[in-house]
């Protein structure tokens, strides 16, 4: 499917061993990049709502005062309130994007949004699993507060044991995800035949 905005996909469409790897290097700035992504979302759906509005009424390119609504401020608050439960349902009601250009494009980003929600959820609680001591250690170079210098010195181990470390205690992290990554196709169908989210 040809796409228009260049966000959509960005994550779904990689390997899941890959999108594991963003959610590891990315995991103390991932909460950031959700609402990023999701700030995003909202913008294109406006922007393709107001453009299928203008069209409708044959005035392509303008910005078009609707109903009774005096306040454009006014206006612009609703439409986001309603764009913002629109996102947050889901997409459940999908005549609210019907007359859109590219609904199909929307729903796969609300779709991928919820995926790299879930992805980062199920990671957060595996990190919870793993003994006090092994966060200890973990936790500060995951949230990047500690770099590998940093705990050669405070451990006193050789920068190859350090990072043996760090793998072991990643590779425990690893595999209790494992089983719940998949792989997604372009349409995000899960590949077998499953729909993301029927897990």
């Amino acid at each position: 499917m040809e796409q228009r905005y260049g966000i959509v996909g960005c994550y779904y469409m990689k390997p899941a061993r890959k999108r594991l790897e963003i959610l590891f290097d990315e995991y103390s700035v991932f909460p950031q990049k959700l609402k990023a992504y999701e700030s995003n979302l909202q913008m294109m759906i406006s922007a393709e709502r107001e453009f299928s509005r203008n069209a409708a009424k044959g005035d392509l390119g303008v910005r078009v005062q609707t109903n009774a609504i005096s306040s454009v401020t006014e206006q612009r608050a609703i439409e986001e309130i309603m764009i913002e439960e629109f996102i947050g349902s889901e997409g459940a009601d999908e005549d609210f994007i019907k007359d859109v250009e590219d609904a199909e494009e929307i729903m796969l980003g609300i779709r991928e949004l919820k995926l790299m929600k879930m992805e980062y959820e199920t990671l957060r609680k595996n990190i919870g699993l793993i003994s006090d001591r092994d966060k200890e250690f973990y936790l500060p170079y995951l949230y990047k507060k500690k770099d590998v210098c940093d705990l050669c010195e405070e451990y006193g181990l050789s920068l190859d044991g350090i990072k043996s470390k760090l793998r072991r205690v990643r590779k425990g992290i690893t595999l209790g995800m494992e089983g719940f990554m998949r792989e997604y196709n372009e349409d995000m169908t899960i590949s077998g035949g499953k729909r993301n989210g029927k897990h």
